[in-house]
């Protein structure tokens, strides 16, 4: 005849003065099955996020996309930024006047493919990134871009 006195016993629950007391180990998946909801529900409402981290500039924008033809796009004051993958048009924009303080007219989203990079033998492929071509009102300057 075996003991089993080193396992654990999970559904072991304790009747204290009409109280039951449930174990440390229910507690805890509990826990995990209310967060997992919780997950679920926020996962992809994206409004739900960004209002969750404190406005819509935290995250959406991640830098200016400085390159030639970016710089000579703002004569035509268009402004090239590198933003989130799960950025929309009126997330982006809503970052774009919160930070920079502008009016923007109109906001055009590109995703870039992976290029395909390869060093000797080995191969690889450069991750993709999207960006927003940002129209603003004319007359208004955003100091990001070099002249």
């Amino acid at each position: 005849m075996a003991l089993n006195i080193f396992k654990k016993n999970t559904e072991k629950e304790t009747v204290i003065a009409g109280k039951v007391k449930k174990s440390a180990a229910k507690k805890a998946e509990e826990k995990k099955t209310e967060a997992k909801k919780e997950a679920k529900v926020v996962k992809n409402d994206s409004k739900k996020r960004e209002a969750k981290k404190g406005g819509y500039a935290i995250g959406t924008i991640k830098s200016p996309y400085i390159t030639e033809k970016a710089v000579n796009l703002t004569d035509k004051d268009i402004y090239v930024f590198r933003v989130d993958n799960d950025a929309n048009k009126t997330a982006v924009k809503k970052a774009v006047e919160e930070i920079y303080k502008v009016d923007v007219e109109k906001v055009t989203m590109i995703n870039t493919k992976g290029k395909k990079i390869g060093r000797g033998r080995m191969a690889g492929i450069k991750k993709g990134f999207r960006k927003a071509l940002i129209k603003i009102k004319k007359g208004q300057k955003i100091e990001v871009m070099p002249k």
